[in-house]
């Protein structure tokens, strides 16, 4: 394995660590207790199986786990005391609950294997109610709390109580929180007649299937759990969480995942090229036709602006010296062209091109010199100013493709940012499609060039990674990473904290890292805010 071989997997397992694969950002942490060998209750086979099988997947998934196996009243109380401990603001809390659980006043209690009952009234004392473990989780201010209850067993104790409900009571989800029931308020669930309960086993089915989503997972429980029990059982949840989250991968979804949070919002931009040709259709100024020809020497109106030339009287471009007569000079009309051009392509600027030192051109400069850590001048010099052009050159050779796919299919076949984003997901996360990574960069590339922020935060993973693309290049991904973030994606201002953290491809700088978290934390973005809160920012 080469030297940036190994230091690219380095970042990708970093990156796992702190973000779980660039899009499991958040700190996770589960208490998973699994009570099924009670002394003055019915025992029960398969909780302690099912806590042993969730805390091993919830591992897998980057989890922190606390695992307890038939715990007593104090073990359980220590247990969760522990778990809120460890709990992070922005980051991810989950409760797992396998056993004997009863409701009482609209209230609903778990029980430790030693309860002992005598009327209704000792559960306060001898069972521990779910509502002191939604506590924790809003002192925590996680982003979300997620508690499952496969807990609604018949009341072993039922006799000594003064109602007669079954199963639990429903809890109105706190904000952010999902609250998932085995079978509905009220209802029994069954133990089930193998290794794991039946809601359980159907949970961790779902669970493992890369990109799916929350809500998607508690929805095919549903209907697993409702087929083999015939209807019988029917799982439950209440939720107030309206963020995006899973156990494995990226969001799948048919739109831009949540690393863009507006991106159903962003219409699909014309590309630099469309836009800069047509600022100048209608021009006969030749410098005009000489700076498209610069910067878009491949493209798609090559010949007409050589045609243009010709009719103007000019030399044909491709035989014009560097600095003869036709050169653009210093900032005249076709200087700040190019240079509003590449900071169209970096992601600074956002107004038509034109041939004015605008206040828009000028802010454009602030932001990329703001992005590059240079002073915030709003003028280039000229060693910025080819560094600006060089880097724009360097994006455009990474999002250069042919009129195919590497499977053969056309380019023009699909057309639109985010319908050839959403192309390159499926082939990515082989969601519909085969699993293609040169497929899906091929696609990415595609949806970048007309300017979707997602694409390019994806497409600089796979540059990370090293698969799909020429690479590992540590160095193209940042580029990317830059050009999303200044286009508005957070998931790519957490890369690029992570990126400056780890030290790959550079020397680590945590006050950079800093700097990237602390623009992430800005824009609310939950895992740049755990990761700040964690340099001491």
């Amino acid at each position: 394995m080469t030297t940036l071989a190994r230091l690219t997997a380095g970042l990708v397992l970093w990156l796992t660590w702190t973000a779980c694969g660039l899009a499991q950002s958040e700190p996770r942490v589960a208490l998973v207790i699994g009570n099924g060998a009670y002394v003055n209750a019915g025992e029960l086979k398969n909780p302690p199986n099912d806590a042993k099988a969730m805390a091993d997947m919830l591992r897998k998934a980057g989890f922190e786990v606390i695992e307890r196996e038939n715990t007593t009243r104090r073990a359980m109380i220590e247990a969760t005391r522990a778990w809120a401990e460890k709990l992070s603001p922005g980051g991810i809390g989950l409760f797992f609950y396998a056993g004997h659980g009863v409701q009482a006043r609209g209230a609903n209690y778990l029980l430790p294997t030693d309860v002992v009952l005598a009327v209704e009234d000792d559960l306060r004392y001898e069972a521990i109610d779910v509502q002191d473990i939604l506590n924790k989780l809003d002192d925590a201010r996680v982003r979300l709390s997620l508690i499952i209850l496969d807990a609604c067993r018949d009341n072993p104790f039922a006799k000594s109580f003064r109602s007669t409900s079954r199963g639990l009571s429903q809890i109105d989800a706190p904000r952010g929180t999902i609250v998932a029931y085995a079978t509905a308020p009220g209802k029994l669930a069954a133990d089930g007649d193998g290794d794991n309960g039946v809601y359980t086993s159907e949970l961790l089915k779902a669970m493992k299937e890369p990109g799916r989503k929350i809500q998607d997972i508690f929805e095919q429980v549903t209907d697993a759990v409702e087929h083999r029990t015939g209807n019988a059982q029917t799982p439950w949840i209440s939720s107030s969480f309206r963020g995006d989250f899973t156990f494995f991968g990226s969001p799948r979804q048919d739109g831009p995942p949540p690393a863009s949070k507006d991106a159903e919002k962003q219409p699909s931009a014309v590309s630099p090229e469309i836009v800069f040709w047509q600022s100048i259709a209608n021009s006969r100024d030749p410098a005009d036709f000489e700076a498209y020809l610069k910067q878009f020497p491949s493209g798609t109106f090559v010949s007409l602006a050589r045609v243009r030339l010709a009719s103007l009287g000019t030399a044909n471009p491709s035989t014009t010296p560097p600095g003869g007569p036709t050169a653009a000079a210093p900032h005249d009309a076709a200087d700040r062209r190019a240079v509003q051009t590449a900071l169209t392509k970096l992601g600074h600027y956002h107004a038509p091109i034109n041939v004015a030192d605008t206040p828009d051109t000028r802010a454009a400069i602030r932001s990329w010199q703001a992005f590059e850590g240079l002073e915030e001048t709003g003028r280039l010099p000229p060693e910025q100013r080819a560094r600006l052009l060089k880097q724009a050159d360097q994006l455009d050779a990474a999002l250069k493709v042919g009129p195919t796919s590497p499977r053969g299919t056309a380019a023009d076949g699909t057309k639109g940012a985010k319908e050839r984003f959403t192309l390159g997901s499926a082939f990515e996360r082989g969601a519909g499609q085969p699993k293609d990574p040169a497929e899906a960069a091929f696609w990415y590339a595609l949806a970048a060039g007309d300017h979707w922020p997602a694409a390019f935060t994806n497409l600089g993973t796979l540059y990370v990674r090293g698969t799909g693309v020429h690479g590992p290049d540590t160095e193209m991904a940042r580029r990317l990473w830059l050009t999303a973030a200044a286009l508005g994606d957070e998931t790519a201002l957490f890369n690029l904290g992570a990126l400056a953290e780890s030290g790959i491809g550079g020397p680590a700088d945590k006050d950079l890292a800093r700097r990237w978290y602390g623009r992430g934390a800005a824009r609310n973005d939950a895992p740049s805010v755990a990761a700040l809160k964690r340099l001491g920012g």
